[in-house]
């Protein structure tokens, strides 16, 4: 009996190793991602349709997203280097985040805050880059 028993457990075990063989195995990437979130300055609400444009001089990379609804926006796919980041929405002063560092498969994230646009001169903008934690906590989302 312990022989069928032990013949059985095989045949198992190979079935099950075969069907396994027959997965595709997923890679792992050293692309990253930027993501962040767009807010007024003034009453912390989101900016949607902000355009969110990136650059990056030594990559020769380059292009752009608008923020969704609740003012998120995402960079998917971006290979591992120094960029610079740019939100632009009607009547509010653009902003500009430089020399953002995104290392190998890693993530960055930073909420945008935009001044509106005076007529008389502009007041500064603030832009402050966070941690995952940080940002988990600033969208109610759970700690890391």
């Amino acid at each position: 009996m312990r022989q069928v028993g032990g013949l059985t457990a095989f045949i198992c075990l190979a079935f099950a190793a075969a069907s396994l063989g027959s997965r595709p195995l997923r890679a792992q990437t050293t692309q990253g991602l930027i993501s962040g979130r767009i807010l007024n300055s003034v009453t912390g609400k989101p900016i949607a349709g902000s355009e969110i444009s990136y650059s990056s001089a030594a990559l020769s990379a380059a292009g752009a997203v608008k923020s969704d609804a609740a003012g998120y926006f995402f960079l998917p796919l971006l290979s591992a280097g120094t960029y610079t980041i740019r939100a632009e929405a009607d009547t509010y002063q653009a902003q500009e985040l430089q020399q953002l560092e995104l290392a190998v498969a890693g993530r960055a994230d930073a909420i945008v805050t935009h001044n509106v646009r005076h007529f008389a001169g502009a007041e500064r903008f603030g832009v402050r880059v966070m941690t995952p934690r940080e940002f988990l906590r600033t969208i109610g989302g759970e700690g890391i």
